[in-house]
Formats: C-alpha cells, sequence, structure tokens
C-alpha cells in the first residue's frame, strides 16, 4: 500500500486487482515488502531502477552481519549472546536498509547536485515537447 500511495499508482487499464498488483510498474512494491530476502532483494532494487547499484555495495555490509548472526545463532542453539546479537542485528537491519534506499534512489544526487549549483531540471512537459519538435523536423 506504501509502494502504491508513494508512486501515486492506481488502476487505469483494466481497474482490477490484478493490474494493482500484477502490473509491470509494481516490482518495487514487491521488492520493498520482500526486503527480508536480504541480498536478493538489495540488487533487485538495483536491477529494476529503483535505487542507484551503489545501494548494493552499501547494503552489504548490514546484509552480512544479519546472516552472520543469524548463523551465529543457528550454531549455538541461541546460547552464549547469539539470541541477544540476532535481536539486534533483526532491529537495526530493517531500518539501515530503508535509509541506505533512501538515500541511493535512482536519482537523488543529480537531483541534489542540479539544486546545489542552480541548474534547472528539465520537467517532463519540456522533454515532450522537445521530442514533438524532432519527429515534426523528420
Amino acid at each position: 500500500m506504501g509502494w502504491a500511495a508513494a508512486a501515486g499508482q492506481s488502476a487505469t487499464e483494466a481497474g482490477d486487482w490484478r493490474e494493482l498488483l500484477l502490473g509491470e510498474q509494481n516490482a518495487g512494491g514487491w521488492i520493498l515488502a520482500a526486503f527480508l530476502a536480504f541480498f536478493p532483494i538489495c540488487f533487485g532494487l538495483c536491477y529494476y531502477n529503483i535505487t542507484e547499484w551503489t545501494f548494493a555495495v552499501a547494503s552489504t555490509p548490514i546484509n552480512v552481519w544479519l546472516v552472520r548472526e543469524a548463523v551465529r545463532f543457528w550454531k549455538l542453539e541461541g546460547q552464549k549472546g547469539s539470541a541477544k546479537g540476532l535481536f539486534w542485528a533483526s532491529v537495526w537491519h530493517l531500518p539501515v536498509v530503508m535509509i541506505l534506499a533512501m538515500v541511493e534512489k535512482k536519482g537523488m544526487w543529480q537531483r541534489v547536485w542540479r539544486a546545489a549549483v542552480g541548474e534547472p531540471y528539465p520537467d517532463d512537459d519540456e522533454a515532450w515537447l522537445e521530442e514533438d519538435d524532432e519527429d515534426e523536423a523528420v
């Protein structure tokens, strides 16, 4: 629901639940919901151009920490502080990965740079007008 609200998605073609859940543009929502699949999900966000590829690298340490604590918990059967370690890793994992995903959002740093140096950001309307002018010239 958060993805649909943030992305402004709605059923525009068939108008049924299948379009909202299974449409091509809904990959980001499914990937965000499946964050607890760790590494593949972080790479999926990059693959579907939701985040920059640097997000896959930046999220690796927190994913490694959580996997390490899970394996330690499994091997020690919850003894010797392994339960406490896994608890804290699981508490910190999702917020850290979500913050990294926001920081590494596709195009974020280009927009920050343009704002910092005062470059105008091309509007979608202007891009469409330029494409139309090029088509007419041909």
